[in-house]
Formats: C-alpha cells, structure tokens, sequence
C-alpha cells in the first residue's frame, strides 16, 4: 500500500482527485457533489495517496459538538479496501469529535466488523442495523456543557 496522509480539510481537494469514489452505491452521486457534501460536513477525514494525490477513503459526518456525531459515511475505493484504511478513517474521525457521549451509525455489513471493533454494537439485526457507541460518563455533555 503507498503511504496515506490524512487531513480534515477538504480545501484545495478537487473533484480529479476522487477517482473510483464513491463506490458501491447504485446510483453514485459525482465528485462534484461528494465533494460538495464533504465540505458541509463539520467532521470529516480524507486520506490521500502521497504518490498520486488521489483520495484513498474518507469518512465523514455531523456533529453538535457537545454530545452527539453522526457518522454518515466511510468510502474506499477498492485499490485500497481491506488494508485498514477504513478503520484508520474511522478511528481519526471519532478522535477528531473527541468525547462526546454518542457516537451513530447505520453502516452497511461490509462495514459492521469495522465498527465493532471500535467500540460500537448493534441494536437490531435487520438489514438496516443501526450502530450506536455510547459514552454514559459523558451523558451530561462533559466539560463541553459548560463551554460557552
């Protein structure tokens, strides 16, 4: 695998660099809108490919800051599944939030092991299942609640 770097910022990404992205999806939204969307994201992490500059992955979601992120998506395209891309993704973007009481996700069954071993368990087993990670000693929101 050629070595990763990560940022949060999606500035200077441009559209070229999202190459087999997003994969998998029916209907795939473009690069223009992926990009589009990652940029109104509050939380986000992109790993791009230092020899190419293409976009290795990114995860991204939203989040008030004080207890809650949502984790709407992890991407990566198939070059670079399965080498634990999607778990360093993952596991930055959870550390970017930093504690927060609840973590959610919906991923898809591909994903679920990832997920799990972060820390997350299901609540349902239909096709749908929905993932939460949950933090009861920070319920109250923690020193972000007194945070102006």
């Amino acid at each position: 695998m050629n070595a990763l770097t990560y940022t949060e910022s999606a500035a200077g990404i441009t559209e070229a660099q999202f190459k087999n992205l997003p994969c998998g999806w029916p209907k795939s939204p473009s690069a223009k809108t992926v990009l589009k969307s990652l940029k109104a994201m509050n939380a986000r992490i992109l790993a791009i490919d230092a020899s190419t500059g293409q976009v290795a992955g990114y995860a991204c979601g939203m989040t008030d800051g004080v207890l809650i992120l949502y984790v709407w998506d992890v991407e990566v395209p198939p070059e670079y599944a399965g080498q634990g891309v999607e778990l360093e993704l993952l596991r930055r973007l959870i550390e970017v939030v930093g504690d927060i009481y609840q973590i959610n996700a919906n991923p898809d069954d591909r994903l679920r092991p990832i997920f799990q071993q972060l820390g997350f368990v299901a609540y349902r087993s239909d096709q749908a299942t929905a993932m939460t990670k949950m933090r009861m000693d920070l319920q109250d929101g923690g020193s972000r609640a007194t945070m102006s």
